[in-house]
């Protein structure tokens, strides 16, 4: 998941930076924590596709998911904060799941884009 990093982030107060997703536990009804690490932004959606190297061992989350599907807000406080001190323009994230379940989550084309927010 790629998103841009406000340009005029100094410019807003907030205290806290989450990734909002619409997403559940498809296979059964247990708990499941997925993890979320950085990733590279040197990709795109058409001819340069993200491969599994771009997602880096920086643990930055998790998502919590059981078998409903809803709204989940998760912290990357410290991940947004990073970027923004190294100036970044782009922030890049990927979600692994060693849980062995099936989970879904809404695109950006489906019915719940995934989003950044500060607040």
């Amino acid at each position: 998941m790629k998103f841009p990093i406000p340009k005029d982030l100094n410019d807003f107060p907030y205290a806290a930076s989450t990734i909002q997703t619409f997403g559940g536990n498809v296979t059964d009804s247990s708990a499941v924590m997925l993890s979320l690490y950085s990733a590279s932004t040197n990709w795109d959606d058409s001819a340069n596709l993200p491969t599994a190297s771009a997602c880096s061992m920086n643990g930055i989350g998790g998502i919590y998911l059981d078998s409903a599907r809803q709204v989940r807000q998760n912290d990357i406080s410290s991940y947004i904060a990073d970027q923004k001190a190294a100036g970044a323009t782009e922030g890049a994230l990927c979600i692994r799941n060693t849980t062995g379940k099936t989970v879904t989550f809404s695109s950006r084309t489906g019915s719940w884009t995934p989003g950044l927010f500060l607040k």
